[in-house]
């Protein structure tokens, strides 16, 4: 998708309508299905929503694409748009990596919903990022020269209720068992009701605007 199709953000208000003063923490992530086995899902926004109490969350559409190298220097950010395949060059000795550089038909084939990134270094690993309203949303790590890797870019966002998580964070097995997965696609705005008792956290999506 070209930078002229971005759409607008989408704006979630989160209503905590718990009577037991529970969920007054949230996690939002996204799972990159395109992710190897060891890639953790990353604590994407932690809210403070009281019970009683809104909050409001605005999810953009646009993200960007990101490379730490091994000392952990980071390279600067690219818009990325899906269906983009960029490739991290070779840099100056004692320089972060070179830039990224968006690649067209000619590259590495990924799916219509990816970015794709392509350690072009002579040698070193890569720590890629995709970040969505400059906080991290996925990582792969350890990407090694000569190695392409994808991110899934799917219209999809993931909230639960948390305890101990920081942003940018992992995100423990039991919490992404227990998210709610919101549809993006096409919606403008919506509210996200929470309910429930101790141990039974529940989400419903409500009053839906669409584009």
């Amino acid at each position: 998708m070209t930078a002229g199709l971005a759409q607008a953000p989408v704006v979630l208000t989160v209503l905590n309508r718990r009577t037991d003063g529970g969920a007054s923490q949230l996690v939002l992530f996204k799972k990159n299905s395109a992710a190897g086995i060891d890639d953790a899902v990353l604590a994407w926004k932690v809210l403070r929503c009281p019970a009683g109490r809104d909050a409001r969350v605005v999810v953009p559409f646009t993200q960007q694409v990101g490379v730490f190298d091994p000392r952990g220097t980071h390279a600067g950010l690219e818009s990325a748009f899906a269906g983009d395949h960029f490739n991290v060059a070779d840099a100056a000795p004692g320089s972060p990596p070179g830039p990224l550089l968006a690649r067209g038909a000619g590259g590495a084939a990924i799916g219509p919903n990816m970015v794709g990134v392509h350690n072009g270094t002579a040698d070193g690993l890569l720590d890629v990022v995709l970040y969505k309203d400059g906080r991290p949303l996925c990582r792969q790590g350890a990407l090694a020269p000569g190695v392409t890797m994808v991110f899934e870019v799917l219209p999809y966002l993931h909230i639960a209720a948390c305890a101990g998580i920081a942003e940018g964070g992992p995100v423990d097995a039991e919490t992404i068992g227990a998210a709610m997965r919101i549809s993006l696609l096409g919606l403008k705005s919506a509210d996200l009701i929470i309910t429930g008792t101790a141990g039974n956290t529940e989400f419903k999506l409500v009053n839906q605007r669409f584009s």
